[in-house]
């Protein structure tokens, strides 16, 4: 007998509506699942969630309210440290507490099979990232991922910068030259080396930034580019700085960035369509001459952003084109899109933000 509980408060029916944006309050939350556990993720027809003491993994079915047992780690030392669904499956990683071994693997209709001895970072479509390498989940085919400067997209092709050059490689390995950097007279100025950093990409677009001299050498600036799917090349930002680490994002064709406006004097974070429509939606109103507390947290599918500035997080909500404080609690806001079938093999999609708290999963609604 499984031992779980299990608490359905919304009717099924509720689930295939179209959920407006939210706010932070916490009125604007209904219950709709709750488990003696953590849940580790969900779509639109499955959640899978830890047990408390995480020993015991459980994928629930949300269409015929049915559980299956992913993992049980009862008399072992191992914990379960994470876990997330994949398009036919469940990628989860244990950890050993005395070893501190981990161990990352794959589960799919009810049997078990081991990719890696390590830890995954995330998951990009079938494809689970690792410190140093992208391993094709359905296939087991692993390539070579760089630490740093490299990114991944959902279907599995790998950008990636050499300083002097951006590259783009296949799935099969087939690599090609995207970009190269500007031409300059030195490589290196006041020790920092001139060139091209931190591609990523979302299958359909390539952001990256490149450090380099211009105005006949007299300033420095970091460079935020683009590549479209067209091939195209945009300038998004000549900034005297990089904001933060992470000043750019994209998800879904739509790209959060970052651009300092020097005739204004003023910082914004941009907020750019896939039909390359770009609209304001924060202009920060501190800064220093050498650091700007402004971040992107997350680009959602949406054109929804997750913001910090100077220690407050928030959420700029395309549907209702307004932002919402969610600091502390940012991490529980979680967007997905539900694909249902229509007449004539058309397809209806719906956006829904949910909460989620623990082992309680919440929707949200203005």
């Amino acid at each position: 007998m499984m031992k779980r509980r299990l608490m359905l408060l919304a009717a099924s029916m509720m689930l295939f509506m179209p959920v407006l944006p939210v706010t932070a309050n916490a009125a604007s939350k209904q219950l709709l699942y709750q488990f003696d556990g953590a849940i580790s993720d969900f779509d639109q027809n499955r959640i899978v969630w830890k047990a408390t003491g995480n020993k015991v993994l459980w994928l629930y079915d949300r269409t015929n309210k049915s559980e299956a047992k992913v993992y049980d780690a009862a008399g072992t030392d191992a914990v379960v440290s994470q876990a997330k669904l994949t398009a036919d499956g469940v990628l989860y990683t244990f950890t050993d507490q005395k070893s501190r071994k981990a161990v990352t693997a794959y589960w799919k209709d009810g049997e078990a099979r081991r990719l890696a001895d390590a830890s995954f970072t995330a998951i990009k479509g079938n494809y689970a990232l690792f410190a140093d390498r992208v391993v094709d989940i359905a296939t087991g085919q692993t390539r070579p991922f760089g630490p740093s400067n490299t990114d991944v997209s959902p279907d599995g092709a790998i950008v990636y910068s050499t300083i002097s050059d951006l590259y783009g490689q296949l799935p099969d390995g087939t690599s090609t030259k995207l970009a190269s950097r500007s031409p300059s007279l030195v490589s290196q100025w006041y020790q920092a080396n001139l060139g091209l950093y931190q591609p990523v990409t979302d299958g359909t677009n390539i952001v990256f930034r490149e450090l380099m001299l211009i105005d006949n050498y007299r300033y420095l600036k970091w460079v935020t580019r683009l590549i479209g799917p067209d091939g195209k090349r945009t300038t998004l930002a000549i900034n005297p700085w990089p904001a933060t680490s992470v000043d750019y994002d994209v998800n879904n064709g739509w790209i959060a960035y970052t651009k300092y406006e020097k005739d204004n004097d003023r910082w914004i974070l941009y907020d750019r369509s896939p039909e390359g429509v770009e609209k304001p939606i924060f202009e920060a109103t501190w800064w220093t001459s050498t650091q700007l507390p402004l971040s992107i947290d997350k680009m959602w599918p949406d054109g929804s952003v997750t913001y910090t500035y100077n220690r407050h997080t928030y959420i700029y909500f395309k549907q209702s084109d307004k932002s919402e404080e969610v600091t502390g609690v940012s991490s529980q806001f979680q967007y997905r899109e539900h694909v249902f079938g229509g007449p004539n093999e058309t397809q209806y999609r719906y956006g829904v933000w949910y909460r989620l708290a623990g082992g309680s999963l919440f929707e949200s609604r203005v």
